[in-house]
């Protein structure tokens, strides 16, 4: 009987750099054969601050983007996820 490890992949906090990281995950982790992966997310996410930065203090942060949430949903294959309003 051939047993398939399975890996579960947990992406949290602001999604940042999401769109980079799953693509950089697709190229080099997702194409396994070796392993059973399912990704699951929990992202801190408001959107009445589109445009705004992550961190008010740290600009270079980066800022927060209207439509990450739905292309999240659209492009990101999560087996589970969900979005929180930030906590200060």
């Amino acid at each position: 009987k051939n047993l398939q490890m399975k890996i579960a992949l947990c992406y949290s906090g602001q999604p940042r750099n999401i769109r980079d990281t799953l693509e950089n995950h697709r190229k080099y982790l997702l194409p396994s054969t070796e392993y059973e992966i399912d990704k699951f997310a929990h992202f801190w996410f408001d959107e009445s601050q589109a445009g705004e930065n992550f961190n008010s203090e740290e600009a270079s942060r980066g800022k927060w983007d209207a439509g990450i949430r739905e292309w999240v949903l659209a492009n990101g294959d999560f087996k589970k996820i969900k979005f929180e309003k930030y906590v200060y």
